[in-house]
């Protein structure tokens, strides 16, 4: 069964779920605290309330049957690209949308949560995070470019050395600390052609710079449905597996792919980084049996070589 059906199935249970609780919450004539947000609060807190402190509360059932009806407006199936910094993310999304959208190079370029959705007329939105959104209010533009307009909302600037490495030391402040989200409407085949409505997230990568990059790309996972996890042929290392060890508790929905696979001087080589990669990661990550790596040239496919790419299996898999 594909994710995108586990998804509808999974959306549905949930929603039958939530409308049950809230059935059995009316009779009970439950009700509920609202204006208390800290979690996993002390219960000798609600004993040292002033008696006079006014306390919102709310009938249990009715804030259930919200949740619930969030859950059935939830249509789009959520897949986040992620991996380090200069693997190859953004260049790997462009190959799916079979043209060049998002920012890609040798810099650790993808500052923000970028999220692309099918649209027939293509167009984005830039919101800012709240502290922000007086100086900056919400952008909403269409576009005949997308490549270039929305690169100064997506892309921190950054220097490599000729290893690739980061040589900056963090201290200009990243678009991450302002930007929410930008949200980009793409007329591409591959958003288009779904089961049902996709959305394809590309992350700030593991290992920038950019201590917020990091911080951005955990706080997402809990709300995403499956990942695309890219590594390089370099090998995974201690980011990689710290990364996957939080993944495994919030997605159980995973594709592995190796990119850049032109850096591979055989096909021996290529093979044996494959299995060293997956041996790597099963033994140190419980819980996570990895199949198969999908090895990947994109810029292959950009280039309109798609024969030595790797790319038809890993589209099939995906």
């Amino acid at each position: 069964m594909s994710s995108f059906r586990i998804f509808q199935e999974t959306r549905d249970r949930l929603y039958k779920v939530l409308n049950e609780l809230a059935r059995v919450a009316e009779e009970r004539r439950e009700t509920t605290i609202t204006d208390i947000t800290d979690v996993g609060i002390d219960t000798s807190f609600y004993e040292n309330l002033n008696t006079n402190q006014d306390i919102n509360r709310r009938f249990l059932a009715d804030i259930l049957r919200e949740r619930a009806e969030n859950v059935r407006k939830k249509r789009a199936f959520r897949l986040a690209v992620v991996g380090e910094f200069n693997v190859g993310k953004s260049t790997l999304i462009n190959a799916l949308l079979r043209k060049k959208v998002l920012s890609d190079g040798r810099q650790p370029t993808t500052a923000t949560i970028t999220t692309l959705r099918y649209g027939e007329s293509e167009q984005f939105r830039v919101t800012y995070l709240p502290q922000y959104q007086t100086q900056h209010p919400t952008i909403l533009q269409n576009s005949t470019d997308l490549f270039n307009d929305i690169a100064k909302y997506t892309s921190d600037p950054a220097q490599c050395n000729d290893n690739g490495q980061a040589i900056l030391t963090g201290k200009e402040v990243s678009l991450a600390e302002k930007i929410k989200e930008v949200e980009v409407w793409c007329n591409a085949d591959f958003l288009r052609e779904q089961e049902i409505e996709i959305e394809i997230i590309d992350t700030p990568g593991l290992g920038s710079i950019y201590e917020v990059h990091k911080t951005v790309t955990y706080s997402l996972i809990p709300e995403v449905d499956a990942t695309l996890f890219l590594i390089s042929s370099d090998g995974v290392g201690e980011e990689h597996i710290s990364f996957l060890k939080f993944l495994r508790e919030y997605v159980n929905q995973m594709l592995f792919v190796m990119t850049k696979i032109d850096y591979a001087r055989d096909k021996e080589e290529l093979e044996d980084s494959l299995s060293f990669n997956r041996k790597a990661i099963m033994t140190s990550v419980d819980k996570i049996n990895i199949q198969k790596i999908y090895p990947v040239s994109a810029i292959s496919v950009l280039h309109g070589n798609d024969s030595e790419s790797g790319f038809t299996e890993f589209k099939q898999a995906l």
